[in-house]
């Protein structure tokens, strides 16, 4: 029994971590802060003891703990404590180690050492010290720039300064408004004022007080940097009362010039970064036991002094484990004249071995200001105890068939029809012709002529005519409605010919055939023969109005039928254009033999490389998501469906196919409407034209159709702006692929809670962005928090337009 408590007590013992950080270096009374992380299983925080920290002060300590779960549900807690001390005594002094103790386990960290150095006595800022002075004037305004050739990335130290004589500031009601210039090519930071009296100084006789403001500067790049003058708005009484107005003046300070040079070449490391600064580098996990498949989080702290918040990420690389950047953490520490703090880059680790593992020393390269030169700073080791277990948990065993490939190539898809600027322009000139004839209508009109038609009716109708009139206003009449010239209907026959063409029955044709001839014989005959002119008037006139309503409008239905058929022609050729490159079929070709040989993951790579250099390319895209399949890629069969089908809506297999995976409803992240944002845009062109050539056409008819000109134009708008929704639905600008299932967070964190799950090749919606996390929403109103690295976005800027 007692073994094994031990064995209990040892296993503990080796599952708590402790790690601590502190810069090495600090001025007597500046704060210095003691990080100290401690890791261990469980919920339960260990009691962490620390050290005598004399001749340290402990100003202020701080507690912040974190739980995550690992994938089989086992808890690990993280504790991080920070402890802010300041000395006034100057030496180098040690540390001893933090304690941390759960349940009978303890664990020790190593020594601390830390060199205090002596304070710098009270000094006047540069600008009081050495700017020039005009004693003729009351005040001064000046500014500097100290020093004033630094490296990039180094410190400069920007002072302006307002001399006030004593008179004066007696005078001021209130104090100056100071406007700093704009500072292009530098990073500022502002430095806290300076506490107690303001700086005094005394020339000729004559004393000035001085207002100093102070900021801190980076330059971002070589060369040199103009930092144009403040400005500084002050008003003093124009008399002695107290009521008296004042008068508000203005003055300028001088312009600074830094230049800027780079680190130089000479020394410089073959891995350095661009780092510049004083810094040091640490490095800790929040935990040192896991599994194999089973994230960490490695985190690198770099600190000191200098520009933190630009500080590069460390490059790293560990052969037995994958390391997925993640979230980044700035804190910045302008309280004192030098600006430090730290920067915090994190990973996330997943070994892909078991066993006793050790993260080697990790190296930051950076050029050092103060010494002029290179400094590598190293990490110290860390050890893991990693359990072999499978890589990934297996989803649940999904039969998949081999399905067919597209076998014909056919390019990329051309431009959508309403990116065409020739589609635009004539939407616009539509209204035109329709104008002008509204205008044209408003016009003082002469004496109505009548019609044709009008005239055989009123021979028919009014005193007795003759042949010749009848015959004369039956051949107008027919003449007019067929289009055709009189004298096409003087051959024996050509009437009988010409309603047939137009659609007229046979029998009418004929009848009509014979009136001509008859009239032809009671007009021109040689011999007399009975005849009744009123009589044969009526038939003309019944027969005229049958052949009208048998007879086809060709004039009337000629020019828009025309019009619709070269806009369907103009937007299916701009919808389908194809250039399809000689070396895109032999690829695509290749790819096709792969599947067919049964090596899919090798077709689905060279489906998707060829997709990702042609994103327009339906053909590649549908048979990347086939070969994905094929290969066990639910992830990478959704992505390559899902594009094809967002170029093509109306492809059914595409349709069918993700069809069987999972039916999107309507409104779901993953639904593709089935027609495209095209062949909405060719039918609202069409209504929109239509719509003004209607009453052109009626107008000639003598008839309006007002309510069907403003339907088809309200169809016209209607239909453009489902087209821009489905533009908006196909582009999927926030729409992403979960590429491995799995529980979604509760928070953005490592441990947070996972009571929502998702499975792999899973739409969701992207929301809110934190670090290195993303917000999603899945149909069925599931939202949670995932990795960036588990989302394969879906949005057009990454495989073209539909």
């Amino acid at each position: 029994m007692l073994a094994a408590v031990l064995v209990l007590a040892q296993a503990a013992a080796s599952s708590i971590t402790i790690a601590v950080s502190a810069p090495p270096v600090i001025s007597a009374c500046d704060a210095v802060e003691v990080r100290v992380t401690v890791t261990a299983p469980g919920h339960v925080a260990p009691q962490v003891t620390a050290p005598p920290l004399a001749p340290f002060q402990l100003v202020r300590r701080t507690t912040r703990p974190m739980v995550r779960f690992s994938s089989a549900g086992d808890p690990t807690i993280t504790v991080e404590h920070s402890y802010v001390l300041a000395s006034d005594r100057p030496g180098s002094y040690t540390l001893g180690p933090f304690r941390a103790e759960l349940g009978g386990a303890v664990a020790r960290s190593h020594p601390i050492a830390i060199a205090v150095r002596s304070a710098p006595g009270p000094t006047v800022p540069s600008v009081v010290a050495d700017a020039s002075i005009d004693t003729a004037r009351d005040v001064n305004f000046r500014a500097v720039a100290l020093p004033d050739t630094v490296y990039v990335g180094e410190q400069v130290q920007y002072e302006v300064a307002v001399f006030l004589r004593e008179a004066v500031r007696e005078r001021l009601r209130r104090n100056p408004t100071f406007y700093p210039p704009d500072m292009p090519g530098v990073l500022a930071y502002d430095l806290p004022a300076r506490r107690g009296e303001p700086p005094r100084r005394r020339i000729g006789g004559r004393c000035f007080d001085a207002l100093v403001y102070q900021r801190a500067l980076f330059p971002l790049q070589p060369g040199r940097i103009v930092i144009p003058p403040a400005q500084l708005v002050y008003s003093l009484p124009a008399g002695p009362g107290l009521f008296s107005r004042d008068e508000t003046h203005e003055l300028q300070s001088d312009s600074v010039v830094v230049i800027a040079i780079a680190p130089p070449a000479a020394g410089r490391p073959a891995n350095d970064i661009g780092a510049v600064g004083t810094l040091h580098v640490g490095a800790r996990v929040d935990t040192t036991a896991g599994r194999v498949g089973d994230p960490l989080m490695l985190t690198v702290e770099v600190t000191g002094a200098g520009n933190v918040k630009l500080l590069p990420r460390p490059q790293l690389s560990l052969p037995w484990a994958s390391l997925v950047p993640d979230g980044e953490r700035v804190r910045i520490d302008s309280a004192g004249q030098q600006v430090r703090g730290s920067k915090e880059f994190d990973w996330l680790l997943t070994p892909r071995r078991g066993g006793e593992l050790e993260i080697p020393a990790l190296e930051y390269p950076h050029f050092d200001p103060s010494s002029g030169s290179y400094v590598v700073s190293r990490t110290e080791p860390l050890r893991l105890e990693i359990e072999s277990a499978p890589l990934a948990r297996l989803d649940t065993p999904v039969v998949r068939r081999t399905l067919a490939l597209r076998a014909t190539y056919r390019g990329p898809l051309g431009r959508p029809l309403y990116a065409h600027p020739a589609v635009w322009l004539l939407a616009a000139a539509a209204p035109l012709p329709a104008l002008v004839g509204v205008v044209r209508g408003r016009r003082p009109r002469a004496a109505r002529v009548p019609t044709p038609a009008e005239s055989l009716a009123r021979i028919a109708s009014g005193p007795e005519p003759d042949a010749r009139s009848v015959r004369r206003a039956f051949i107008a009449a027919l003449s007019h409605r067929l289009r055709l010239p009189a004298s096409a209907f003087t051959r024996s026959g050509a009437v009988e010919r010409a309603l047939r063409r137009s659609g007229v029955p046979r029998e009418l044709a004929a009848e009509a055939e014979d009136l001509l001839r008859r009239l032809d014989g009671a007009a021109y005959g040689a011999q007399f023969t009975p005849f009744d002119a009123r009589a044969t008037a009526r038939d003309a006139g019944r027969i005229y109005a049958e052949v009208d309503s048998e007879a086809l409008a060709r004039w009337e239905l000629g020019p828009v039928v025309t019009l619709l058929l070269a806009i369907t022609c103009i937007g299916t050729f701009a919808i389908h254009a194809i250039a399809s490159p000689a070396g895109d079929a032999v690829e695509f070709s290749e790819a096709a033999a792969h599947y067919d040989a049964g090596r899919y993951a090798e077709a689905a790579a060279g489906f998707e490389r060829l997709a990702a250099r042609v994103p327009r390319a339906p053909d590649a895209w549908a048979n990347y998501g086939t070969a994905a399949w094929a290969a066990s890629d639910t992830a990478g069969a959704v992505v390559g469906w899902q594009r094809a089908l967002r170029l093509e809506p109306g492809a059914g297999d595409v349709r069918g196919r993700l069809g069987d995976l999972y039916f999107p409803p309507f409104g779901a992240p993953g639904f593709v409407p089935p027609v495209g944002a095209s062949t909405l845009a060719l039918l609202a062109l069409a209504c929109w034209i239509a719509g003004f050539v209607l009453p052109l056409v009626a107008r000639r008819r003598g008839r309006m159709h007002g309510g069907i000109t403003y339907g088809l134009l309200a169809s016209a708008v209607v239909i453009a702006m489902a087209a821009v929704f489905v533009d908006e639905r196909l582009a999927a600008d926030d729409v992403v692929v979960l590429r491995r299932g799995g529980g979604l967070s509760a928070s953005p964190a490592i441990g947070a809670r996972r009571d929502v799950r998702a499975e792999t090749g899973e739409i969701a919606r992207v929301g809110a962005r934190e670090g290195g996390w993303i917000h999603v929403r899945f149909d069925g109103d599931r939202t949670g928090w995932v990795p960036a690295s588990e989302l394969i976005p879906l949005a057009r800027a990454s495989h073209g337009g539909s």
